[in-house]
Order: C-alpha cells, then structure tokens, then sequence
C-alpha cells in the first residue's frame, strides 16, 4: 500500500501547483529551515484540497521527499463507499468516532512519527469558511508535538472557496513557518499559539 500512497501523492503534485498558479494562490515561507526527514504537518482548514494545496505549496521537492504523507479523517468520509476508498488510497484513515478510537488514532500517529514517518492534521477537526480561532483546535495535537519531530505550520486563508476564487480579487494565501525537531515542547507550543493567533 505504501508505493500505492507514493505513486498518487506525487502524480497529483503537478496539477495542484497548476492549480495555485490559476488560482493565483501567495506563498509565504516565514522562515527557511533545512528539510527534516519525516515531519507533522499541521494546518487549519477551509476546502477538501487542503492536503494537496498544503504539500505542494509547501515545496514539491520536500513534499516528494517526504512521501508518503498520512492524515487522519472525519468516519463520515471514510464510511462512504466510494469515497473512503479514494481517501484510503491517497494515504488518508479514519480518526475514529469514540473518544477510544481518537486516543489509539493519537498512538497511531505518534508511532508514524517515530518511524521518522509523516503525518498532516487539521486540528479544527472540520471545513471552516468563515473565522478561525485557535480555541477552537482540538487539543489532540499537542500529545504530537514532542520535541524531536519537525513541525510544519499552515495557515491558509481564502481556501474555503477556491473554485469561485478565480475571479476574486482576494488571492488565497498560504503562510508557512518551520519548527525544527531541536526545539523543545513547551516552546514549539508557545510559537503554534503564536502562528495561529488569527
């Protein structure tokens, strides 16, 4: 399954930078840190492209490097047939519904990590389309970040609407900023607070 999860996160790669250039998407990198083999990814969230929007604009080459990428699911996606199976291909699994099932989704991606595997999340844990506030991240995340992993942080903006942005004049932005596996806990978690103080 694993060269099946490669094969299509990087095949899909070059029709979303397509898409950023069309949807005249502005990245901004607010810091530029060497590439750590196996990261979590973390991001709010505004459309279903979101993963793809993320990778790509991130950096083809870090993303391809880091193939392949994991990232837990809302169950209603996954129980739907025809769905779940497209998610399941491109490396996508359910997050479970009880409060059992979220907790052994959390092992499972804490184990991902130590296998110097990747992991994306949307800690909002839904489509936003209107204002993010960071209360609203589901604490989860934090029993992810360590202090020997990578941390990417996301913030899109305008992404919640990206098929009727083609003739809007509010580009959608997607802002980046690295935290690398040397920096302790408490600190990685001062500076998420910081980065998504929306």
């Amino acid at each position: 399954m694993r060269y099946i999860w490669i094969f299509l996160q990087v095949s899909i790669v070059p029709f979303v930078l397509i898409l950023l250039q069309i949807l005249r998407a502005k990245i901004v990198h607010e810091n530029a840190l060497p590439f750590e083999k196996g990261c979590l990814v973390i991001s709010n969230h505004e459309c279903k492209l979101d993963p793809y929007f993320i990778l790509a604009g991130y950096g083809a080459w870090k993303s391809i490097r880091n193939t392949p990428f994991r990232f837990p699911v809302l169950e209603e996606y996954m129980r739907k047939t025809i769905i779940g199976k497209i998610i399941t291909l491109f490396g996508g699994f359910s997050i479970g519904v009880s409060l059992e099932e979220k907790a052994r989704s959390l092992f499972f991606i804490r184990s991902l990590l130590i296998k110097n595997g990747s992991v994306l999340i949307f800690p909002e844990a839904r489509l936003v389309k209107g204002e993010h506030s960071f209360e609203d991240f589901q604490k989860g995340y934090t029993h992810l970040v360590t202090g020997d992993v990578q941390v990417i942080l996301a913030k899109l903006e305008n992404f919640h609407s990206w098929s009727n942005e083609l003739f809007n004049k509010k580009r959608p932005t997607m802002t980046f900023r690295t935290i690398p596996s040397t920096v302790k806990k408490e600190e990685a978690l001062l500076i998420i607070r910081d980065f998504y103080g929306f």
